[in-house]
């Protein structure tokens, strides 16, 4: 009897186990239709955030793909990008191929990226759009132009310059998904901000101390900066790599991003578009992003979370991911995205770090 007594009092003593992914669905509230999910997931885990893109079917194909090669359009992009200006420098090292014209404007292509920029957007624009990244964070962060997204400018109007641009993407056989995320900044804009970043001294180069300011901006350097996707079957690609280089398993994301200015095409940046070659697996069930999410807290569940760590975006896209060793083929797997936001602290600096957690919507495991 005193054995018993004792057994039963050290169970009652354990601790409740956490739940699991699979309790923690059965709790959340609405359906699978819902586009905003607020719930505590587990110690310091938690999801705020909308469901960005859902699948428009319960069924969907894995493909396999290959990277489009874009370097057999080089003709293509210089009628379209530097026609009308005298090219100066040309060569060919390696596999890139590149030109720069005399007015400082700069067109390359590769095997799978192209880079043109105008001597107005690199390094005037560039260095206001891109200086401020979040420390651990794998994107630029665009929050200190927030307020002018979507926004339309007087020299044309926003879709109209969403458009100009899609058509030389189409030209080369990308397909666009519909959903551009863009930014308008007047001439006013770029000055203000030009002149509050020279007065934190964010405008400084690390490499020489030099500062390169352009001072007066005019109407005719209002501008669009856009962010496009590439997709599949009307459906976004992912546009981050994901895997690690020590372990050869890195697989590049498909992102394209380009500036639109009275005089066009300023800044094309493209990389790593895929296209389809083969129907890998046919109508396979897609699971909700509620059972995506079980993986999710099972994950971080089993991990000490220290400080608080809330999810707060969602989205379903095709990621590439390693098909064979050789990288001449990779499969393309419909998933739900989630984006984590973690509170960290290092050397009493507290900082905003930005991670992302895949999971296969045919599976419910993880790719890394």
């Amino acid at each position: 009897m005193l054995l018993l007594f004792i057994l039963i009092a050290g169970s009652a003593c354990q601790k409740r186990p956490a739940d699991s992914g699979q309790d923690i669905l059965t709790k959340l509230p609405g359906g699978d239709s819902e586009q905003l999910i607020q719930a505590q997931l587990a110690e310091n885990l938690s999801i705020d955030a909308e469901i960005a893109s859902t699948p428009a079917a319960q069924k969907l194909n894995t493909y396999l793909v290959s990277s489009l090669k874009l370097d057999s359009q080089v003709q293509k992009l210089k009628e379209r990008l530097i026609a009308e200006s005298k090219i100066v420098e040309s060569g060919h090292p390696g596999e890139v191929e590149f030109f720069r014209t005399t007015e400082g404007n700069y067109l390359a292509v590769g095997a799978n990226y192209v880079r043109f920029d105008t001597s107005y957007f690199q390094p005037y624009v560039s260095q206001l759009l891109f200086k401020y990244v979040i420390p651990g964070d794998t994107t630029y962060n665009l929050d200190h132009i927030q307020e002018s997204r979507d926004l339309d400018l007087p020299f044309m109007k926003r879709s109209q310059a969403e458009a100009e641009v899609k058509k030389i993407l189409t030209e080369v056989g990308i397909s666009v998904h519909d959903d551009v995320e863009t930014y308008a900044l007047d001439s006013k804009a770029l000055q203000a901000l030009e002149q509050s970043m020279k007065e934190k001294g964010d405008l400084t180069s690390p490499r020489d101390g030099s500062i390169v300011v352009k001072e007066q901006w005019s109407e005719e350097d209002s501008i669009y900066y856009m962010i496009f996707r590439t997709d599949i079957d009307t459906i976004p690609v992912y546009n981050l790599e994901h895997g690690s280089v020590e372990s050869n398993t890195l697989v590049m994301g498909s992102s394209i991003y380009a500036a639109y200015s009275s005089r066009g095409v300023e800044y094309l940046d493209i990389h790593c578009p895929y296209e389809k070659k083969a129907v890998a697996e046919e109508t396979l069930p897609i699971i909700s992003v509620k059972e995506a999410l079980a993986s999710v807290t099972n994950k971080y569940a089993n991990i000490i979370l220290t400080e608080p760590t809330i999810i707060t975006a969602v989205e379903f896209c095709y990621v590439p991911t390693l098909n064979s060793r050789s990288r001449e083929e990779f499969r393309m797997v419909p998933a739900w995205v989630f984006e984590l936001e973690e509170h960290r602290t290092i050397a009493d600096e507290s900082y905003l770090a930005h991670s992302r957690m895949i999971v296969d919507a045919t599976t419910g495991g993880e790719i890394l």
